[in-house]
């Protein structure tokens, strides 16, 4: 499911480009339902704070208080991956989106007199590309960081409850939190993080050759991999991270899958 929100200052408007969307998506029956059409900023940021969206279609007004720029640096924090449209009724507002650089899918002028068939347009194009299951964005292990959980140590932070999209090429190992009942922290390139979640749903999303659940509280991907210590029981990962106390007979079944997945001998 592809969720749009609608966000617009003039209520007239806003009407008219729901009505425009929710048609559309009815005549296509596409899976995109308009979960947020409102004329706050606030109301949009709320949802995405308080649901679970991986991504999602933004319509966003551009004014001249530059309300919509700033909704989408919000947006993009908890949607990385989403697209945004934005419509303006002054072209010269569109500089601010690349001053700002936020990417959007489209600029759309009130005035434009094809604007429906813009929207419909957009429409299409991110319906596509969410299907598409060759995207990057279903590439990723996406997950939201819990409120309660540490922020990121190693690269820039985020708010809590953010959404995150991470590439599975930078994850090392995932890990049951010692400290947090139903939570998991992810061992990365760039650093741990902490969300709520279990070993248990998260291996269900997981390709199998390329994870190994290696001890009850821990699962690794294998392509990340360096080196294995039969002697002192470590795996090393890339950028030096170390997972220790691993048990001499799973050490072996740890080197017998990452030989497997490579269609190596060795190491």
């Amino acid at each position: 499911m592809l969720p749009i929100f609608i966000y617009e200052d003039d209520s007239a408007f806003l009407q008219k480009v729901r009505i425009c969307v929710e048609n559309y998506v009815s005549i296509e029956n596409f899976a995109m339902p308009t979960v947020c059409a409102t004329s706050s900023p606030d109301d949009v940021l709320n949802h995405l704070k308080n649901n679970d969206v991986v991504t999602g279609l933004y319509f966003l007004n551009l004014g001249h208080d530059l309300g919509g720029i700033r909704l989408a640096e919000k947006i993009r924090i908890y949607d990385p991956w989403g697209s945004i449209i934005f419509i303006a009724s002054n072209v010269d507002l569109y500089k601010f989106t690349f001053e700002y650089k936020i990417e959007a899918m489209d600029y759309i002028l009130k005035t434009d007199t094809l604007i429906d068939s813009r929207i419909c347009k957009c429409i299409r194009k991110a319906n596509a590309k969410f299907t598409n299951k060759n995207t990057e964005v279903l590439d990723r292990f996406i997950f939201k960081i819990n409120r309660n959980a540490s922020n990121f140590m190693g690269m820039v932070e985020l708010s809590k409850n953010s959404t995150i999209a991470l590439d599975y090429r930078k994850i090392m190992y995932f890990e049951t939190s010692p400290e947090l009942k139903n939570n998991v922290i992810i061992h990365t390139s760039y650093g741990r993080m902490q969300f709520r979640g279990s070993l248990s749903r998260i291996e269900q999303q997981l390709d199998k050759e390329q994870f190994f659940r290696c001890k009850r509280s821990i699962i690794v991907n294998l392509d990340n991999v360096v080196a294995i210590d039969f002697d002192e029981l470590t795996i090393l990962f890339e950028n030096n991270i170390l997972l220790a106390d691993i048990s001499p007979d799973m050490i072996k079944n740890v080197n017998n899958r990452v030989e497997k997945f490579r269609g190596k001998s060795n190491l």
